[in-house]
This record gives C-alpha cells, sequence and structure tokens, in this order.
C-alpha cells in the first residue's frame, strides 16, 4: 500500500490504528518526506509505503473502499496493491478448528549439538 500527502503530525498513528483495528498486520513499513520544489510554498510531501498482511481472508476491495475514506479524512491519497495472507487463512465465513502438536525431541547425535526434533502425536 501506498500514502501521498502533505507532511503533518499524526498520519503514521491514523493510518497504523485503522490497519490494527482491521486486524491487519504491517510486515515492512517505509517513509520519506521530501520538500516539494513550489517556489511559492516548498510544501512537505509525505510518502508512506507498507506491505501488509491478514490472518483471514478479506474483501479487498471493501478494504480498499475504506483506506480511500480513510484517506479522504486525512486528506491524503492511499493506494492499495496487494495484502498477502498467510498460508491456510480461514476465509471470513469460516470457523476452522487446528490441532496443534507440541514438539518434543526425539534424539541427539554425539557428533552434532543439533537436536532432532519431531512433532509429538496425540
Amino acid at each position: 500500500m501506498k500514502l501521498i500527502g502533505q507532511d503533518r503530525p499524526g498520519l503514521v498513528h491514523a493510518l497504523t490504528e485503522f490497519l490494527a483495528a482491521s486486524k491487519l498486520n504491517v510486515e515492512q513499513l517505509t517513509s520519506e518526506t521530501t520538500i516539494t520544489s513550489d517556489k511559492t510554498s516548498g510544501s512537505e510531501v509525505f510518502v508512506l509505503e507498507a506491505d501488509i498482511s491478514a490472518r483471514r481472508k478479506i474483501n479487498e476491495a471493501n478494504l480498499n473502499q475504506s483506506l480511500k475514506k480513510l484517506g479522504e479524512r486525512l486528506q491524503v491519497e492511499v493506494d492499495l496493491f496487494e495484502v498477502s495472507h498467510y498460508p491456510g487463512a480461514p476465509t471470513e465465513q469460516t470457523t476452522t478448528t487446528s490441532t496443534v502438536s507440541t514438539p518434543s525431541v526425539v534424539s541427539v547425535s554425539s557428533g552434532t549439538s543439533t537436536p532432532v526434533v519431531a512433532a509429538a502425536t496425540a
């Protein structure tokens, strides 16, 4: 995703607060402030780029629409490119039950310091 607009305090806070409320994770975030070459104002332009992910499948069209509304409120431009999903992420309508296996050390070779780990079965 990318956010571009006139720099001012609170832009990162507002965006990350929105993402957290939407149950999205910020994987990587970079930002930069540059001064435009406009001779009359010389305003500072803030550019933020972020890779975001979700633990569940989301409707990206709805998310994009919500981000556009946030952009209007903040008076910035927000573009959503892609949301990556964790493998096996359930859809919004699906409830899944998973069994978690506890790893246990099976054996340690005397020639190495790395234990061999296997999943314990229930």
